[in-house]
């Protein structure tokens, strides 16, 4: 504050001491009033006033009435004791009047105002603290590296930390139209509207929970959430209406007007740390001390209270009424001299009439026919610009004389632009040779010419379907061309992602029907392989042949699983996962041993994927092996990742909500542009090595998840691949993983029912088990193996274990079999077993009431561990 406004504090506190506190009351009602009639004559005022009197009389009862000294002698000897000790933190300013800073950093506001006036009534200085933004001084708050905050608005969050004094600010937040929006708002109506709101603030924060549905568009600042509805970016805006009218009349926004209030009020306190309850209580007293004079004194500082209008000066009357009798007089001397020329003209007005007659009809008709030419003009004008496809006229040498605005839209000139221009002009000459030939041929028949013709525009190539005819023109007797352009580009991509989706399907047709059949073969193969391998030594000339015939069974498991991604109606179970740490981890460890280093770009505070684990794992080492692969020579792959939120209308045929958008790029080779529509064409690739599954088993799954994938290259700079995957702000989650038994003991003499409609599969698993010291029964089929159940309990011999396959082809399988034996005996304990191992069963086993899951084929170690886990010694 300024000296002059000091000694007018001083003068007003002289005075309240001589008063009661009823006098005092009255006069600050009076004061409000004031405020709030010369607010009204503005556009804000007549909202605004109603908060100033709230204001005002809200600081009259916080402040009731001053005493010498309202400390207790302990807190005057703490206060002594910690002068110019106490931290305090100030907003990084950019909320004005509240609080901002000038051109030399230095801060001001009314928040200053009252920290100044508090140290003035306590006797005694803060600490400035300024080191940080806003959201650095919360945080060293929060974590009590400071002891005052001061201008912080209560709520339960910060109450956990902190303690509040009572508000000395209290301004609700106004919302804020377009004059040319009449309506009366509030945020219940609002819901379709879009709202622009500040960043990080408490009313945003606020709008966020309660309103969930509301479409928020936040912004850097207040000033900018007025420029988005003034700029029709957004269709209000709620801001603090003191604020608003600050920002409003000093930045010059005419067009604003307030069209309601939020359901929530800015009440701002000092804020103490939790332990420093006597701080509290200090800052609580001094701010009774300020007086209502005093704090109308800030507020008259900071809150226009308008000036009084010219019309309401002597000056405005005196130059008002001199203004008015020069013009009567002027209008006298217009009137008589204007009397005199009408006798004149009366005069020569009687020798032209005759003449007038004459010409008026003649006159009247041609005005008539120029008016209904125009009129056809205007139609036919409205019509061609109205029609959505480009429209376009070339004469006899191939120059444009007249287009449509679709057209001019198009190639992004104007029709003065464009006209006498040939396609030499604006296209490269390839192009605008096989333009020039088909004019040609449009020029040298009667019927219309039809082509597909592809159009570069900066840099983007657009496929359109032209159909151009000749015409004589009856102004030049010479042969012209009318043309119409249609752009298919959408309708072509529409029809290879439908070739796509149909080569997915048939090869989903496909793996679904062989799955089942194909690992049923793997699962002997595999299970037998490892049955020889056990008896054998590690020295046996055919130890290392049978670990080479495994290995050759995991690639053609892993082959399995990517065909298995391709089958119709195959819907992955989601958890809540980071995908940065997931896709991270997998491309380390795929390009471990290689020339290849990973960079990682994350935004702060990255949303959680609703992902399949597993498959979002084969997604990013199908990306991470072949982005290496082209880079032969090393490189970096760089794995990008930022929240996003996806609308109506997008470009990718998305729902709307959250997604993390991933970006996959590498330093390689590139893609040829011709191969650019067929890289996720199952069995295609360009690699001697490759097979044609890695990407194309990635489109899939990507697009399983309701996500969408696209690829973007320059040969010789690199290839990326983007990611839009449906994402949460809800916890982490995890799925049913199994935890590895090694080292447990198994129950030895165990009884145990194997269920399954092969019978080569059943000899098996019976050799596996029997080794290990078990007794094994077999059954066919769901209905076998609820016999043999209960034939066992009579006898008082029940199985320890069952192991079911999911599916039996024409019989009982294992989903049936399980609610059945669970109603038989609730204590079962059962194994699933598939080699579907994507399927919801197989993915939540313990919802369907098995206790444990093996995906097939399986060795014999595998299903020990997991039977170890079940028949613990």
């Amino acid at each position: 504050m300024t000296n002059g406004a000091e000694d007018d504090v001083h003068s007003d506190l002289q005075e309240d001491r001589m008063f009661s506190m009823h006098r005092r009351m009255k006069a600050m009602w009076k004061q409000a009033i004031q405020v709030s009639g010369r607010f009204g004559r503005r556009g804000l005022g007549r909202f605004f006033s109603r908060g100033m009197i709230v204001l005002f009389l809200g600081g009259c009862v916080l402040t009731g009435c001053e005493t010498r000294d309202p400390l207790t002698s302990e807190e005057r000897v703490w206060l002594q004791e910690h002068d110019g000790k106490i931290t305090v933190i100030n907003n990084e300013g950019g909320w004005p009047p509240i609080i901002d800073r000038d051109s030399e950093g230095h801060l001001y506001g009314i928040v200053m105002d009252y920290q100044r006036l508090l140290e003035k009534k306590l006797d005694f200085t803060f600490k400035v603290d300024r080191k940080g933004n806003w959201a650095q001084f919360m945080e060293r708050f929060r974590r009590g590296e400071v002891d005052v905050n001061n201008n912080l608005q209560m709520n339960s969050v910060r109450s956990e930390y902190a303690l509040f004094t009572k508000p000395y600010i209290s301004i609700p937040n106004a919302i804020i139209v377009r004059k040319e929006e009449a309506r009366v708002l509030s945020l219940e109506t609002m819901d379709k509207m879009r709202i622009a709101v500040t960043q990080g603030y408490a009313i945003h924060e606020h709008m966020k929970k309660k309103y969930a549905e509301a479409r928020l568009i936040p912004q850097v600042n207040d000033l900018d959430c007025l420029l988005a509805v003034s700029t029709k970016t957004a269709d209000a805006a709620v801001v603090n209406l003191a604020v608003t009218s600050f920002l409003i009349e000093t930045k010059g926004i005419a067009n604003l007007r307030v069209a309601g209030y939020a359901d929530y009020t800015n009440m701002l306190s000092f804020a103490t740390r939790k332990d420093l309850p006597i701080l509290n209580s200090i800052l609580d007293k001094g701010l009774d001390l300020i007086t209502p004079a005093e704090r109308h004194a800030i507020y008259k500082r900071w809150i226009s209270l308008g000036h009084q209008p010219f019309y309401m000066t002597w000056k405005f009357w005196v130059i008002t009424g001199g203004t008015s009798a020069l013009i009567v007089a002027i209008i006298v001397m217009i009137l008589l001299w204007n009397r005199s020329l009408q006798k004149k003209v009366q005069q020569r007005t009687k020798s032209l009439e005759s003449q007038a007659n004459f010409l008026k009809e003649e006159i009247s008709a041609r005005r008539e026919a120029e008016k209904q030419l125009l009129r056809t003009k205007n139609f036919l004008d409205s019509v061609i610009n109205g029609i959505a496809d480009p429209i376009f006229v070339k004469d006899e040498a191939h120059c444009w004389i007249a287009m449509n605005t679709a057209f001019c839209r198009m190639l992004g000139y104007s029709q003065e632009e464009l006209l006498g221009k040939t396609d030499y002009d604006l296209f490269p000459k390839k192009q605008a040779d096989v333009f020039w030939v088909h004019d040609n041929l449009a020029m040298a028949k009667d019927t219309p010419e039809l082509k597909e013709e592809e159009l570069t525009i900066d840099s983007e190539t657009r496929i359109i379907f032209t159909t151009k005819s000749s015409f004589t023109n009856p102004v030049t007797g010479k042969r012209n061309i009318v043309g119409a352009i249609r752009d298919i580009t959408e309708v072509k991509r529409a029809e290879q992602e439908l070739q796509k989706m149909q080569k997915l399907k048939s090869l989903g047709l496909l793996a679904g029907g062989i799955a089942h059949d194909f690992n049923n073969i793997l699962m002997g193969l595999y299970g037998n392989i490892s049955m020889a391998k056990s008896k054998l030594s590690e020295t046996h000339p055919g130890y290392c042949e049978l670990e080479e015939a495994e290995s050759s069974m995991d690639r053609a498991i892993r082959l399995t699983k990517q065909l298995m991604t391709f089958v119709k109606g195959e819907v992955p179970v989601t958890e809540n996962i980071c995908i940065s740490e997931l896709a991270k981890d997998v491309t380390c460890f795929d390009l471990s041993g290689s020339n290849v280093d990973v960079v990682l770009d994350q935004a702060p505070n990255l949303w959680r994927a609703k992902v399949n684990q597993g498959q979002m794992q084969q997604v990013f080492s199908n990306l991470a092996i072949n982005a290496m692969q082209a880079m032969p020579e090393g490189g970096h792959v760089y794995l990008g990742f930022e929240n996003v939120e996806i609308f109506e209308g997008n470009p990718f045929n998305l729902a709307t909500g959250q997604y993390v958008r991933v970006v996959v790029h590498d330093e390689g080779v590139g893609i040829d542009p011709e191969y650019m529509d067929r890289i996720f064409d199952p069995y295609f690739s360009t690699k001697a090595t490759g097979s044609g599954l890695g990407l194309a088993t990635t489109y899939s799954i990507v697009l399983k998840h309701g996500g969408h994938i696209r690829v973007e290259s320059t040969v010789g700079e690199g290839t990326s691949f983007i990611l839009y995957l449906p994402a949460t702000d809800e916890p982490l989650t995890s799925g049913n993983m199994q935890n590895g038994t090694e080292g447990v003991g198994m129950k030895r003499g165990g009884k145990i029912l194997v269920m399954d409609d092969d019978a080569s599969i059943r000899k098996l698993v019976r050799k596996m088990l029997e080794k290990e010291g078990l007794r094994v029964e077999t059954a066919a089929d769901g209905e076998d193996a609820l016999n043999q159940y209960l034939m066992s309990m009579k006898t008082g011999d029940s199985f320890d274990v069952v192991i079911m396959d999911l599916t039996i082809p024409g019989g009982v399988g294992g989903e049936e079999t399980i609610k059945r034996l669970l109603q038989i005996d609730p204590q079962a304990t059962a194994i699933v077993s598939s080699g579907y191992g994507e399927g919801a069963i197989m993915a939540n086993y313990t919802s369907y009431g098995f206790k444990g899951c093996a995906v097939k084929p399986y060795t014999a170690s595998r299903l020990k561990e997991i039977l170890s886990r079940l028949l613990k010694e």
